[in-house]
């Protein structure tokens, strides 16, 4: 049995970022913010992810187990600015699955106030909110490991 989870794949994907994310997280390098980067960073190497990505505002991990993730959160999308963006992966034998979606910046998420956008997010998250804005086409595939 694999005993390889999501999220240790997304904390070693790159074996080049382990020492700046273990410079950067000295007292815990494996811990949340130290995942929160290291997964953005696995983000970007997504090849048809076509968008700049710049760091979480908010990051939430919504349901992990040792085969998938899932996590919401807003994240810098350049030039754009702050956008939600929905993740699940999942392992396969020597790889990792992807399905994401971002939220377009349109009226109805540019008519958030910064703290409704938040506040939006964080219960589309948790399930108590449908969301208040308007998602991009899914972006799916997977990645084989390093």
């Amino acid at each position: 049995m694999n005993r390889t989870t999501v999220r240790s794949v997304i904390l070693a994907a790159h074996p080049e970022l382990i020492e700046p994310i273990q410079n950067r997280f000295p007292t815990d390098a494996a811990g949340e913010e130290a995942f929160s980067c290291a997964l953005e960073l696995y983000l970007r190497t997504i090849p048809n992810l076509n968008v700049s990505l710049d760091g979480w505002r908010m990051l939430r991990v919504v349901r992990e187990t040792s085969a998938s993730l899932r996590a919401v959160g807003i994240i810098y999308v350049l030039p754009t600015g702050e956008l939600p963006l929905e993740v699940e992966l999942s392992r396969e034998p020597g790889s990792t699955c992807y399905w994401l979606r971002i939220g377009t910046s349109d009226a109805r998420w540019e008519s958030l106030s910064d703290s409704k956008r938040w506040t939006a997010v964080y219960l589309y998250a948790s399930g108590d909110r449908e969301e208040g804005w308007t998602w991009s086409e899914p972006i799916s595939g997977s990645l084989a490991d390093a």
